[in-house]
């Protein structure tokens, strides 16, 4: 809050919640969004250790079954499934990336 950025926008005459919300929180922003984004690639892979400790039937406990089993279309299934949950929240995160930041942005290729 003591950036020379913020200290221009209010001297400009902004009023203060814009200079919050508009200018301050973008750049903080960035820092938890990109750990938010990582993580959940994370907690998807944990989830095989949860499930097995409590019991639960879902996702972890179906990629453990279908291990032990030696059931290698179903591996295969939840590795196709983990990797679409991977591009989907780095497309997610690229997204969030050209709004928070004003300064990236995309340009089509073709």
């Amino acid at each position: 809050m003591h950036t020379d950025y913020i200290r221009t926008a209010v001297l400009k005459g902004l009023p203060w919640r814009v200079v919050v919300l508009k200018h301050a929180l973008r750049n903080a922003l960035m820092t938890p969004f990109t750990v938010i984004m990582l993580q959940i690639n994370w907690l998807l892979s944990g989830v095989i250790v949860v499930e097995f400790f409590f019991a639960y039937k879902g996702f972890g406990a179906l990629l453990l079954e279908a291990s032990l089993n030696q059931d290698i279309y179903l591996i295969e299934a939840c590795t196709m499934v983990a990797v679409g949950v991977a591009v989907v929240t780095q497309t997610l995160a690229d997204v969030g990336y050209t709004y928070l930041n004003p300064r990236l942005h995309f340009e089509a290729i073709f």
